[in-house]
């Protein structure tokens, strides 16, 4: 985003040199396609979308200090959001081989220092680099501690886990963005979270929505099914909102 401001200009030749070196010369896509298999499917576009989004994301604070970074930190960063905007949406097994493919391709690279300190076990989901060191220093994944309330109602728990860490994460990241359609890339500040029953998407949402200011947003469930239609959507939200002036809405009261 050069459009931020001249010094950008660096950060933009560190990331087009990056995906030079680790997507197009080993055409990583071609790989992708014809080894792992996603639980949903994305093309090549989405994928490069997703990973410039939450670089965007990543980068927005040094924007505001007109901060550059090493090349060194770009490569980090650029690391994390391809692992995540390529390989988020992969099963545990297909996880292990993303890993072991792009470690291979940024060692050939000769960028092997931006790499996590990775076991025989761990693999690149676990890591994230930590935004408190100018470096960008890797860290393990781990989550908060929990705290139990003072009243307790073991239905309405929401503990946070490694998944739900990460996750939540991610969901500030991109909701930090503002909103913009120009193509490079375009944000619109959404993500959905894809899996199989039970994997906590749902309790996932709730823990992100429960730290939100309540002075200032309001959040309004609404359940899917296979009966749910797009008027039975438009509906529960317009139930939930009083229009004011024109196309502007807003809570009742």
């Amino acid at each position: 985003r050069t459009d931020l401001g001249v010094v950008r200009q660096v950060e933009k030749d560190a990331v087009a040199t990056i995906v030079q070196k680790w997507i197009v010369e080993p055409d990583f896509y071609d790989w992708i396609h014809r080894n792992i298999e996603p639980v949903m499917p994305m093309n090549d576009g989405m994928m490069l979308v997703n990973t410039l989004n939450l670089l965007d994301g990543l980068l927005l604070p040094s924007i505001s200090t007109n901060e550059v970074f090493s090349e060194e930190v770009y490569r980090k960063m650029f690391l994390y959001c391809m692992t995540w905007g390529m390989g988020g949406v992969l099963e545990t097994e297909d996880r292990k081989k993303f890993t072991e493919k792009l470690c291979s391709i940024v060692t050939a690279a000769g960028h092997s220092a931006a790499l996590p300190p990775l076991d025989e076990e761990s693999t690149l989901f676990e890591w994230v680099p930590d935004d408190e060191t100018k470096e960008r220093t890797w860290k393990i994944w781990k989550p908060e501690k929990w705290e139990a309330p003072k009243k307790l109602q073991f239905s309405a728990l929401l503990i946070p886990t490694l998944d739900s860490t990460r996750s939540e994460y991610m969901l500030r990241v991109i909701a930090s963005i503002p909103k913009t359609n120009h193509p490079n890339p375009p944000c619109f500040k959404s993500s959905l979270m894809v899996g199989s029953a039970g994997t906590a998407k749902t309790s996932t949402a709730i823990l992100y929505m429960s730290r939100f200011n309540q002075d200032q947003i309001l959040t309004k469930r609404a359940n899917f099914s296979s009966a749910t239609t797009p008027m039975g959507l438009q509906r529960t939200v317009e139930g939930e909102v009083e229009r004011k002036t024109g196309k502007t809405f807003c809570p009742p009261g």
